[in-house]
């Protein structure tokens, strides 16, 4: 082997050590083997060095992370887990084969590490669900996010790789889902084993999950008795707070009750709005309101609003439209000890509805002139970003973790955005 043959053996096993001890960050190992082979004379123009760059398949890979930060961002991987939950109930087997599903349809648009990386926290949250072991979920999933890169052309480097080889010899390269033929077959053998066979061999670490399981929204609802408690009401044009602001309606204040999401239609088209202070109610108004029942129906019988149960989906729908819950405790020697919400202008200063206060074991309502105690809890209601404002505060402690928590709103028009880019070249 020639000299320069050499320097490319030492200079990319140098790489490879780099790599694997982390001796330094991965771009700039990366990026630094070009730069080397270039001062050591292996290229003989140092310009082609920067001829990778230009090569589609690289174009096309970073394109693919534009796409997977895209879906991240859009709550993809939410709005499929509440999908999936409907569908699969508490059914095993159902769950798995509709989890490694999606999971592979997405790994075909998306490398295999940002697909897992994006269903782990809604794989988490299935299982939490539907009342499965994690351990059982995360194993298939993982899997799935493997045998959906065979689907397409961008689904794996590799299948790049090869297209724009054989397009550099014949001049034409393959199309998007020509690897479908192959890719299909295998998932489908894929999931029926794991379905028939492989679920008998997963491990069911239950009890241990349940016993380090995170502070999440769902499980707050519950232990709040929150949807039990949640009621439905529509404002017509009989209805007195028709024109009136949330706070000028005085839900809390006359009938101990909080407003937690409105959902107004306009065209045919849903929107769940935060209920701030200074929003004004219209006709076709859905209020979904947290309070006692027998409460909740007089604000309806006297405010002139249609009554309703909102029914067993209702947390589904909240914790998906961009609000979530959130368990905050008072920090010690905090000064809002001894103070009541109202005299701190709580919802006010940050955006939040206190929904419920847990305080000896038992959640408490009608808290609004309530002094506040060490050892206390609050249950809030709000926007993601309001409640990561309201952790930076030394006077809050956020017990909840937020990671799994996801706006689904702009989800479907993400999938759409991503068909009519696969569209084009099918």
């Amino acid at each position: 082997m020639e000299f320069h043959g050499w320097v490319t053996v030492i200079i990319g096993a140098a790489a490879a050590i780099a790599f694997v001890r982390r001796l330094a960050p991965p771009e700039t190992v990366a990026l630094g083997i070009p730069v080397l082979l270039a001062v050591t004379g292996v290229f003989d123009d140092p310009l082609t060095a920067l001829q990778g760059f230009g090569n589609p398949a690289v174009i096309a890979l970073g394109a693919i992370f534009v796409v997977g930060a895209g879906l991240q961002g859009s709550g993809l991987a939410a709005y499929v887990a509440e999908a999936i939950v409907r569908g699969g109930g508490k059914s095993e087997g159902r769950v798995v084969t509709l989890l490694m599903s999606a999971t592979a349809l997405v790994s075909g648009f998306m490398s295999n590490a940002a697909t897992t990386a994006l269903f782990l926290p809604a794989t988490v949250r299935i299982a939490r669900r539907a009342f499965i072991s994690p351990s059982r979920l995360l194993l298939p999933m993982a899997s799935a996010a493997v045998l959906g890169g065979t689907l397409t052309l961008i689904g794996t480097p590799p299948n790049l790789l090869i297209s724009g080889y054989l397009e550099s010899r014949v001049g034409e390269p393959f199309s998007i889902f020509r690897f479908a033929l192959i890719g299909v077959p295998v998932l489908l053998t894929g999931i029926l084993y794991t379905v028939t066979v492989g679920r008998r061999l997963l491990p069911d670490r239950s009890d241990e999950e349940r016993l380090h399981g995170a502070n999440v929204p769902e499980d707050l609802a519950e232990s709040y008795r929150l949807a039990r408690n949640l009621c439905r009401m529509k404002v017509t044009t009989a209805s007195t707070v028709v024109g009136q602001t949330i706070a000028q309606a005085n839900v809390r204040q006359k009938y101990g009750l909080s407003v937690v999401l409105v959902q107004r239609k306009r065209v045919g088209v849903a929107r769940y709005l935060e209920p701030q202070p200074d929003l004004m109610l219209g006709d076709g108004d859905l209020l979904y309101v947290e309070g006692e029942t027998e409460a909740a129906w007089t604000f309806a019988e006297e405010e002139g609003l249609q009554f309703g149960l909102a029914g067993p989906q209702a947390m589904e729908r909240i914790l998906g439209r961009g609000q979530t819950l959130a368990e905050v405790s008072i920090a010690p020697r905090s000064p809002a000890l001894g103070h009541s919400l109202r005299d701190l202008r709580f919802r006010d200063r940050f955006g939040l509805n206190a929904i419920s206060l847990w305080r000896q074991g038992n959640p408490v309502e009608n808290l609004a002139d309530l002094p506040l105690e060490l050892g206390d809890a609050l249950l809030v209601s709000g926007s993601i970003p309001n409640i990561q404002r309201l952790a930076t505060d030394p006077d809050y402690l956020v017990l909840t973790d937020l990671s799994e928590s996801a706006d689904t709103r702009r989800a479907p028009l993400a999938l759409l955005l991503l068909m009519l880019a696969v569209l084009p070249p099918i």
